[in-house]
């Protein structure tokens, strides 16, 4: 008797031991699965990151996009001027492609009606052409140019002080219009320039985006259009 009982201890205090091992994998395997879920919340908070970026980046330059001002004569002016080239470019294609259906000896229906499409595009775009004349080259040269002096009215009796007030006023009037384009040519080149720096900042996120690859070549386009007419302003004003 004494023996089963000295048996049935050293039983019982084995178990411990055996049931260890055990219980060390269900632990490796709990701290895995923790692992596990664990970095499920990483790799999506990356992406809500990675889309609030996008979203508030987007939104300031929409932002940026609505404060162009309807008046702006530095941004009207080369609209007019971009319009001109890419009226011209299409005529280039237009009269291509009038010189092959004409080449042809023995048109369709489909192409004569072609032919007379393009003809008529053609005379159309002639005309937009001659209405913007003015902006074919060098298109920012009325705005840099600096205000005329005239000769000073000569005062040789009381009425004559009359045109001389007129005189000095027309001159204020000049220089602070010439004033003022310059100063409205500095915010514009500034917003282009922010404008310019958010889409790039976009296209990192979005490197395949053909929308914003196009919005980047017209914004820098524009800036380097309107870039050098700072350059002449600061070197007449001297």
């Amino acid at each position: 008797m004494p023996n089963n009982i000295l048996i049935i201890l050293i039983f019982a205090l084995s178990l411990p031991a055996l049931s260890k091992p055990h219980n060390g994998a269900d632990s490796n395997d709990t701290n895995t699965t923790q692992k596990s879920v664990a970095k499920k919340p990483i790799i999506t908070s990356n992406k809500k990151t990675i889309n609030k970026n996008i979203d508030d980046i987007t939104k300031r330059l929409e932002e940026l996009e609505s404060t162009i001002e309807k008046g702006n004569i530095w941004t009207k002016v080369y609209s007019n001027y971009r319009t001109y080239k890419e009226l011209k470019a299409r005529q280039e294609k237009i009269r291509a492609k009038i010189f092959l259906l004409q080449s042809l000896k023995e048109p369709t229906e489909e192409q004569k009606r072609a032919l007379e499409e393009y003809q008529v595009e053609l005379h159309t775009n002639e005309g937009k052409l001659q209405l913007l004349k003015e902006f074919e080259s060098d298109p920012f040269k009325k705005l840099i140019k600096p205000p005329d002096i005239k000769d000073a009215p000569k005062i040789g009796n009381p009425i004559a002080i009359i045109s001389a007030l007129s005189y000095i006023e027309q001159l204020k009037n000049d220089q602070m219009n010439y004033q003022h384009n310059f100063d409205t040519l500095k915010q514009t080149v500034k917003r282009l320039e922010r404008e310019y720096y958010l889409i790039k900042t976009l296209l990192k996120y979005r490197p395949n985006s053909q929308k914003l690859k196009e919005k980047s070549k017209l914004v820098r386009d524009e800036l380097d259009s309107l870039k050098p007419a700072i350059e002449i302003f600061k070197t007449s004003k001297k």
